[in-house]
């Protein structure tokens, strides 16, 4: 059955709790991880629970400069991150994309609603590009085990999580585009019909083949 992402409580109108859903991988396999992201008042602090290695405590500069140099400003609240299920570990760089769009959504930047049709993959770098992560192909089979049909993954990691079928592949560039694709989708990407991966340029969907084969002919658009 399809995970359950329901977790919204609003203050004063802005939903300060969120969920989105992403995955680690243990050994070669995938396992479904809910990132929970609540902000609230009282003392500033970022605060990550559930076993976390390094490199996920280490997501708090990562994406405290990329807010910043995206034109957003962190939180001065109180954000505690949970990855469930707790007793599982978590590693590697990949849960930095929806570790902040759940601040995103806490902060009012992005109803938190929006978060529930996808899984969210993707390292953040301190200008808010994403950057490539392992594991894409085992995520994109997780995904569509769960019956999640939709993956925003880094742009380098669009063709390996599109060897999955049944799994809409967004492979996106940057923070601000995915949070692009959150506030217009579905309606921008309606008329992709069942697309293997698509990309987001300049604001507008290109299916994935046909972009691929433009990169070997020209900068990719900024």
């Amino acid at each position: 059955d399809r995970p359950s992402q329901t977790m919204r409580i609003l203050i004063d109108g802005v939903e300060r709790a969120s969920a989105s859903l992403t995955a680690t991988i243990v050994g070669v396999e995938a396992h479904l991880v809910r990132v929970e992201t609540d902000t609230a008042g009282g003392f500033p602090r970022f605060t990550i629970v559930g076993l976390p290695d390094s490199a996920v405590r280490e997501s708090e500069a990562r994406i405290r400069a990329a807010l910043r140099n995206c034109g957003y400003s962190f939180p001065a609240q109180n954000v505690t991150v949970n990855l469930a299920p707790a007793d599982m570990k978590k590693e590697g760089s990949g849960f930095d994309l929806p570790i902040a769009l759940g601040v995103l959504a806490g902060m009012g930047e992005l109803e938190g609603a929006r978060l529930e049709n996808f899984m969210f993959l993707g390292e953040l770098s301190l200008d808010g590009l994403l950057r490539p992560v392992r594991g894409a192909l085992s995520i994109a089979s997780k995904a569509r085990e769960l019956g999640i049909t939709n993956l925003v993954v880094p742009l380098q990691n669009g063709r390996e999580a599109a060897a999955v079928e049944g799994v809409s592949v967004y492979a996106l560039k940057s923070l601000p585009e995915a949070l692009e694709l959150l506030r217009t989708w579905p309606s921008r990407y309606a008329s992709v019909t069942q697309p293997r991966y698509t990309y987001l340029v300049r604001g507008k969907a290109v299916e994935g083949d046909n972009y691929v084969e433009s990169l070997s002919h020209q900068q990719v658009p900024k």
